[in-house]
């Protein structure tokens, strides 16, 4: 992926600075970003998850984990997406992975008996 589509991402760290009332993770969180991680990042003004698969040093490398309401963004629920830290708007905390984790796997086992 190339330096200008790793660009497209919204910055959330200089938003977070610019306006009071917006909330990115800390530094200290974001360093604890690790495989299987789900994080929401920002293109075009449409929020989205990812789940991550690899990080390395400020980038991180993952899935996209649900559909955009827009397909203007070249982005589509499954594509592998490169960004930085810095770009991250929030990151589920374990629990809730685990409760959707769970939760899809109710729903797989259902969909498997029928």
């Amino acid at each position: 992926m190339t330096e200008q589509e790793i660009n497209k991402f919204e910055d959330a760290q200089a938003l977070s600075k610019k306006y009071d009332s917006f909330d990115a993770p800390t530094e200290s969180e974001l360093k604890k970003i690790k495989t299987n991680t789900f994080v929401k990042v920002c293109t075009g003004g449409e929020r989205f998850w990812v789940k991550v698969t690899k990080v390395k040093s400020d980038t991180i490398i993952g899935k996209v984990d649900n559909f955009l309401m827009s397909d203007t963004h070249d982005i589509y629920y499954g594509d592998e997406i490169t960004f930085k830290k810095l770009n991250v708007y929030a990151i589920s905390p374990p629990k809730v992975n685990e409760r959707l984790k769970h939760k899809l796997d109710n729903v797989l086992n259902i969909k498997e008996k029928d």
